[in-house]
Order: structure tokens, then C-alpha cells, then sequence
């Protein structure tokens, strides 16, 4: 899937990506890095002291944390373009 995304198909072009369940932020670094020419990754947790720790640790513009359930937080979130 990583080389579908990298390829820049079409039927998967995406100015943000959401990481549900983002933790520590690993995977959210790696996929920043590899699809540099993309807008937003914005990593949800339920956990806001993660998510708070992970703000204070990794400081990319493009990179956001967000203390939330990710269920009830799409809600109200306008997602247009956007890989989950």
C-alpha cells in the first residue's frame, strides 16, 4: 500500500493523513518523512498526556497531536482529501 501512496495514484490522492491510535508517534514520523509534499499528519489518542508528551517531543509544523476519541472527534472535523 506505502508504494500505491508513494506512486501518487488518483484514487488516493491525499493533502492529510490521520493516525488513529498514534501512541508514541513512530508511525506518524515515518509516513511524514515518507510523503514529504503532503499538508497535514495529525495523530489521535484518547491518551492526553501521550499525546501532550509527543507534542513537546516532536515539534514538525506539518505534525499535530490531539487528545481525543477519534470517533466522536471526525464528527465535527471536515475531512476533505484525507488518508486514514
Amino acid at each position: 500500500m506505502a508504494e500505491s501512496l508513494k506512486e501518487g495514484k488518483p484514487t488516493l490522492a491525499f493533502n492529510q493523513l490521520y493516525e488513529i491510535g498514534c501512541g508514541h508517534w513512530q508511525v506518524l514520523g515515518y509516513l511524514t518523512a515518507l510523503f514529504p509534499s503532503k499538508n497535514s499528519f495529525v495523530g489521535i489518542d484518547v491518551i492526553a498526556e501521550q499525546t501532550k508528551k509527543n507534542r513537546q517531543n516532536y515539534t514538525n509544523e506539518k505534525m499535530q497531536f490531539v487528545a481525543a476519541d477519534a470517533g466522536k472527534w471526525f464528527i465535527v472535523k471536515p475531512f476533505p482529501k484525507v488518508f486514514f
